[in-house]
């Protein structure tokens, strides 16, 4: 009696079993027999894989492997491990019949009958390529994350270096000023010179609080309209002492009729004025910068182009984020704030700013569209 209803119960679970693989939707139920050929699998597996179950009877399980792991030698790796009774579990990209991958955990056990004679394995794979995709876009962020607050900690230790240089222009200009042997030529030179930083220190905290102020939502603009001409000739003209000091050719080319937009003159003014000192500093002594004006209905477009030092490759799509400084052979250039500051500014009147280069000594080209 006994033994009767151990064999009901036996052909009970064996029922339940078949219907639990069959059944299943998530898991891809693979078995496979002791010379490793495919003998059946579950529905599940015929869509996961893309292929049905008549087609892969006979075939070899390492069928459903990427070249790289069959050259690895994974797949018999695996039934090695389930042999030796122990769990053969893994994470690990698997091949469709149609060439593509997915992401998959797995199991594979071996397969015993009374005797403990070995009869098969049996595999149960679950896709798991969006949440291989989750934990990518989870690293991708935190590697941001991680190169934002190292951008920040340069671009802060290299703001303190800078203010040092110019506590160290004030402190030697005060004794010199006091010195009455100093000559008035020499006195007038002293002065210059801390306009200079002052007007350099004073623009530098108005960057950073600006940059603050977007942060936290209080920047607004005051809105009118203007014309982009007058803007650009404005801070052109400010700009030209700078130019020639380097011997930079600046040149100003733009449309007769006037290009008229909503903004705020002030902030345009200082998008072009950012953008136009950043490219004096990266040319060289003797090269040329030119600022253009035109339209592509329905955007008015400014182009800042220079021969500079030009913006490497890998630089180019991060190059408007806060603290990221251009790096040349001789040093790193720039406090990062700048661009940044161009770019939130630009969002605020509903534009966009690009920048292009064609690489290291090739110049750049940084592109402004402005909503008409």
């Amino acid at each position: 009696m006994q033994t009767q209803l151990a064999d009901v119960a036996q052909d009970e679970v064996s029922t339940l079993l078949r219907a639990l693989a069959e059944q299943s939707e998530e898991y891809a139920f693979v078995f496979i027999n002791a010379k490793g050929e495919l003998v059946w699998w579950n529905d599940a597996a015929q869509t996961l894989f893309g292929s049905t179950r008549e087609q892969v009877i006979g075939k070899h399980s390492s069928l459903i492997f990427t070249s790289e792991d069959k050259q690895r030698g994974i797949p018999q790796l695996e039934m090695s491990i389930a042999l030796s009774d122990a769990l053969a579990q893994d994470d690990r990209w698997h091949a469709r019949a149609d060439g593509s991958r997915f992401w998959s955990s797995g199991a594979m056990v071996a397969l015993r009958n009374a005797k403990g004679e070995l009869i098969g394995f049996g595999k149960l794979i679950r896709d798991r390529t969006k949440l291989k995709e989750q934990l990518e876009l989870f690293r991708e962020e935190a590697r941001v994350a991680r190169e934002m607050e190292n951008n920040q900690k340069v671009g802060i230790a290299t703001l303190a270096h800078e203010m040092r240089n110019v506590l160290a222009v004030f402190t030697h200009g005060i004794k010199l000023l006091r010195d009455e042997g100093a000559t008035a030529e020499r006195r007038q030179q002293l002065l210059d010179l801390m306009d200079e930083q002052t007007v350099l220190v004073n623009r530098l905290t108005e960057d950073l609080l600006d940059i603050s102020r977007i942060g936290v939502g209080k920047l607004q603009l005051q809105v009118s309209e203007v014309i982009l001409q007058e803007i650009l000739e404005h801070t052109l003209a400010g700009a030209s002492r700078r130019a020639n000091d380097k011997s930079v050719q600046l040149q100003l080319l733009m449309p007769s009729a006037p290009i008229k937009i909503k903004g705020d003159l002030a902030r345009l003014s200082q998008v072009v004025g950012n953008l136009l000192d950043n490219a004096i500093k990266y040319t060289p002594s003797g090269g040329r910068v030119w600022v253009k004006l035109t339209t592509e209905d329905p955007e008015a477009v400014i182009h800042v182009q220079d021969e500079g030092i030009g913006i490497p490759a890998d630089m180019l799509s991060k190059i408007f984020d806060l603290f990221t400084q251009v790096e040349t052979p001789a040093s790193r250039q720039g406090l990062g704030i700048g661009l940044a500051l161009v770019k939130e500014l630009v969002s605020l009147h509903g534009g966009s700013v690009q920048a292009r280069s064609s690489g290291e000594g090739k110049g750049s080209e940084f592109t402004v569209r402005l909503p008409m």
